[in-house]
């Protein structure tokens, strides 16, 4: 079973994965795809680690 950090250790290399193939793609149909991926696994990263901000905008492309 995961633990929070094994979490948190997954969420944070998706993230930065999915934002190194947003910023190198060449369509950019799928940049934003992954750009948007990259979003949410950052926001479950805040999530876990208790550092959720709720007053902030939404994102938006």
């Amino acid at each position: 079973m995961y633990g929070d950090q094994d979490d948190i250790d997954y969420h944070s290399k998706r993230a930065i994965s999915e934002l190194d193939k947003g910023l190198i793609c060449q369509s950019m149909e799928a940049a934003r795809a992954h750009l948007r991926l990259s979003s949410l696994h950052f926001e479950r990263v805040r999530e876990l680690s208790g550092k959720h901000c709720t007053n902030r905008p939404p994102l938006s492309m």
